[in-house]
């Protein structure tokens, strides 16, 4: 049995949160004192010296009731940078200090999913799954599945019943869905892809290669955001001490709420949660593309080189899903992931309280000298974050990310 990684980011988990840690530690009993469940946390507020909070007293009595060990997030994230070649452990402490200010636990957990299985491989599920009931699920999978499915997978995420996506591979944009290309030859039709439940083989595997990619290129979509609303004016960084402009910091003093970014920090954005999504799934598709992609063989001059997936190579890596009455049923796995939206509902406060915190960092004085600068002037003369590096692309894939 793989060790078992689960991730809780906000306040106390709720009764659902409690059960699904007792559904895994029951659905995938330990077979060796060696295998580990962690849950990974990170509370919205925590004490001195990790101790004497009650939401973390709360993740620690629910974790020890399934027999799950408490692994707090902020504690390794130097470790986690290492895997990064541009970023380092304050830029995923600035990240994830900004997310945690506007209610980002969807963006931190989706983070930390890339970097805990990017460090260390195993079975990373979602606490809203729960086993699949032997009267609605399409298969007869039993509480203790022996994960058939994993023998001899380095990766593996689920793939929605036979929907597509559309995505550019390489752009720097975020966006999942490209827009207007220069050639729609390069738009590839992928499997439907979610984060639910994902597992990659500890050993420096390919499934492991995959979340770190996944990881940094994330990191990299911060970045390219803030560098676009820097050279058009709208977002302002905070220097560092001695007054310099730290690179590789995500510090920021002003953000134009009329940006991508500023959509994401936006609690009462209605675009928020398109953003968030495509994200993390654009993360995570040109990675698999740096990793099992295969570079094609123009047949003419004015054919543009792609990075394609085989077909084969994705019904490898990934576990077929059924719609089920109960939800979206794995059936290699035997669980069924049935919560939409838990995490917006789990955390959901006030909305009204997060948009005055909107305001408050829009509103910020600016640094000392600062003056506004007319919308398409930059701010600065470097970028305060390096963009990712992406999987090879045509030479019309969009702006370069390397910086």
């Amino acid at each position: 049995m793989p060790d078992i990684q689960t991730i809780w980011v906000g306040g106390p988990p709720p009764d659902w949160a409690k059960q699904g840690l007792l559904n895994i530690q029951q659905q995938y009993p330990k077979q060796s004192p060696d295998e580990q469940r962690n849950f990974w946390v990170h509370p919205s507020r925590i004490g001195p010296n990790n101790t004497g909070d009650e939401t973390l007293r709360q993740m620690r009595e629910a974790a020890e009731a399934a027999g799950f060990e408490v692994k707090i997030i902020a504690d390794h994230l130097d470790e986690f940078a290492e895997n990064m070649s541009r970023y380092n452990g304050d830029t995923l402490r600035d990240v994830i200090k900004w997310e945690m200010g506007n209610k980002g636990e969807i963006a931190v957990k989706d983070l930390t999913n890339y970097m805990v299985l990017g460090k260390y491989g195993g079975l990373s599920l979602d606490l809203s799954t729960q086993p699949t009931a032997a009267d609605q699920g399409s298969s007869n999978v039993t509480p203790t599945n022996d994960l058939r499915s994993l023998h001899g997978a380095e990766f593996k995420v689920p793939k929605l019943a036979d929907d597509s996506v559309a995505r550019q591979i390489g752009n720097p944009s975020y966006s999942q869905y490209s827009q207007n290309p220069a050639n729609q030859a390069e738009i590839h039709s992928l499997p439907h892809l979610d984060v639910w439940a994902m597992y990659a083989r500890p050993g420096e595997s390919k499934g492991q290669e995959v979340m770190r990619g996944a990881a940094e290129k994330m990191i990299g979509n911060y970045a390219d955001l803030v560098n676009t609303g820097i050279d058009r004016g709208q977002i302002v960084t905070r220097p560092g001490q001695g007054g310099e402009y730290e690179r590789n910091r995500f510090n920021l003093a002003v953000v134009g709420m009329d940006t991508e970014l500023g959509a994401k920090w936006n609690p009462g954005e209605q675009h928020r949660q398109t953003v968030i999504g495509h994200f993390a799934m654009s993360s995570l598709y040109d990675s698999i593309h740096g990793v099992y992609g295969n570079p094609t063989t123009p047949t003419h001059e004015s054919e543009l080189v792609r990075v394609e997936v085989p077909k084969a190579t994705w019904d490898s890596i990934t576990w077929p899903t059924v719609k089920t009455p109960a939800g979206t049923e794995v059936p290699d796995l035997g669980i069924t992931k049935q919560y939409q939206n838990s995490w917006r509902q789990a955390n959901d406060e006030a909305v009204t309280r997060a948009m005055v915190s909107t305001m408050r960092l829009s509103t910020e004085p600016h640094p000392p000298g600062y003056t506004t600068p007319p919308r398409g002037a930059s701010t600065q003369s470097s970028p305060t974050l390096s963009a990712a590096a992406s999987p090879p692309q045509s030479p019309s894939a969009g702006r370069s990310n390397s910086m």
